[in-house]
């Protein structure tokens, strides 16, 4: 597989980035795959790699670091470093970032690929924590990686509640919070749900805010 790569490379073949973190190669593959610089050995470690992803599978850093056995400055560490490293670049022309996160991360376009693309079908549906994660995920969208959280299943709760007709007095009665936090709290889900997650707001009304 290691020699494969190389052999990709010289033949200038795509070699895309989802594969490097389904199954890291070595610190020397690496650096023949990323040359970066002569104070910097590796462009990218196979340990960051693992670390990389799994954070982008949705683990925190306490779980990462138990898993690969690293403190929890380590686990920050490798994320920062491999990072920078992918904003700054260069990427190789032979490398394909093909992970809607990093994408989204380094500034680059990130096509659609599927899933919700109102609000109404998001509350027709009402998909589980998970299946909002992946959809979250497939528009560049990681917990605790340079985004916004994503919309979970309490927000979808609220616009449920304001799509049944419910005064923000009485859900926030319901909920213990004030109206004031409902009030930022809609506005907040607008925003992500359009400028993060590129869902169009058929209904305005649940929005009143903005």
């Amino acid at each position: 597989m290691e020699h494969e790569l190389l052999i990709r490379k010289v033949k200038g073949e795509r070699i895309f980035f989802s594969e490097l973190l389904a199954d890291p190669p070595s610190d020397e593959i690496l650096a023949e795959l990323f040359p970066y610089g002569r104070k910097n050995a590796f462009f990218i470690t196979q340990t960051a790699l693992k670390v990389l992803n799994l954070k982008l599978n949705g683990l925190n850093v306490e779980k990462i670091g138990e898993k690969l056995n690293l403190t929890r400055n380590q686990v920050y560490g490798r994320l920062q470093n491999i990072g920078v490293k992918l904003v700054r670049g260069p990427i190789p022309d032979y490398i394909e970032l093909d992970i809607p996160a990093l994408r989204k991360m380094c500034g680059m376009d990130v096509p659609a690929a599927g899933g919700y693309t109102k609000v109404s079908e998001l509350l027709r549906d009402m998909p589980s924590e998970q299946k909002l994660l992946e959809f979250a995920a497939s528009r560049g969208n990681i917990p605790g990686f340079g985004t916004r959280r994503p919309i979970n299943s309490g927000d979808l709760s609220l616009l449920q509640k304001k799509a049944a007709g419910r005064r923000d007095a009485d859900i926030a009665k319901e909920l213990g919070v004030t109206k004031e936090n409902i009030r930022r709290r809609l506005v907040w889900i607008r925003r992500v749900l359009r400028q993060n997650m590129g869902v169009q707001i058929d209904m305005p009304e649940l929005f009143p805010y903005e």
